[in-house]
Formats: C-alpha cells, structure tokens, sequence
C-alpha cells in the first residue's frame, strides 16, 4: 500500500508529463488489488489506496511543499513524509500523505494559501506491522478508516500522523 501511494504522489508531482498511468494486472499477482480463490475475493491494501486516491483523477494539480525528516534504515534515506495535492472540479482540496516511517508518528501543520478552509474529512490506511496484509482468514487486516486527527487553526491544518501510514484530507470551504 505505501509503495502504491508513494508512486501516486510521485505521478501526481509530474503530471505535466505523466498524463495517465495503468495498473497492468488487477487480479492475483504481485501488487494486486483483488485476491481470489475459487469462490472466495479479497480487496488488498493496493486496493484501498487506489479507492483512496480516486478523488484525484480530472482534479487540478496543486502544488506543495513539505519539509519532513529523513527516514533512514541501513545506508538507505529518504524523507519520511511524502505529499501531494489537487482540487476537485467541486472546489475541493485533497491532500494526500504518506508515512513511511515504521515507528514514529508525525505532525504535520498544512498552510492552504489562498483557500478559507472551513472543514476537512479524511481516511487514513495503517496497520499494527508494517508488512501486514490481507489473507483470506484475516480480509479485513488493512482496512479504510475514517480519520479524525486533524483540525483546522488560524487557517492551517493540523495532522497527527501515525507511523505507518496513508491519509486523504478532503478540505472544503
């Protein structure tokens, strides 16, 4: 899932040359968004972000900056936060962050310029272990939920991001 939803926000950052991108294979391979087994189908976590993110597609790009910490594991670094942004044909912003950091949480404070941010919904998609996965005894293992840690103050947002994890604000005015 977080492999999915870094790969996003990096398409998004370059839509001025990426103008469509295709999951090749949706069901029973690597990368998957559906299991199945005879009879039986399970949505995976890839899934969940690809619904997620959905509110993105004929959006406008906005973009964003963001200054995060590094995440190093080994001799490997990268920054532990990754964004992205859009607005919807609506007057909608979506706000997509991603942790990567296994362990620790982050906070996160959203300046939206230009834009009386009155309310933000959001849903965020973590686990207990960062390999966790969906398997036919356990289908519901990753799921969806709504997201409530974020508020708005003097015009800003205000994230308490979870280690581990995806969030989609959807701020309106």
């Amino acid at each position: 899932a977080m492999v999915a939803a870094l790969h996003f926000n990096i398409f998004h950052k370059h839509c001025q040359r990426v103008h469509m991108t295709n999951i090749a294979q949706m069901v029973n391979v690597l990368q998957a968004l559906i299991l199945t087994d005879k009879e039986k189908m399970i949505l995976t976590p890839t899934y969940h972000v690809f619904d997620m993110y959905k509110d993105n597609m004929d959006a406008t790009y906005l973009p964003c900056q963001l200054t995060s910490e590094d995440y190093t594991v080994g001799d490997e670094k990268m920054k532990a936060v990754s964004a992205s942004s859009s607005l919807t044909k609506d007057g909608k912003i979506n706000i997509n962050l991603v942790n990567v950091h296994a362990s620790k949480s982050m906070d996160i404070v959203c300046e939206v310029k230009g834009f009386n941010a009155k309310s933000v919904k959001g849903h965020i998609l973590t686990a207990r272990k960062i390999n966790a996965y969906n398997s036919f005894d356990n289908p519901e293992n990753v799921m969806v939920n709504s997201f409530k840690e974020v508020n708005i103050k003097d015009g800003k947002l205000n994230v308490k991001m979870p280690a581990k994890s995806i969030i989609v604000l959807q701020v309106e005015k």
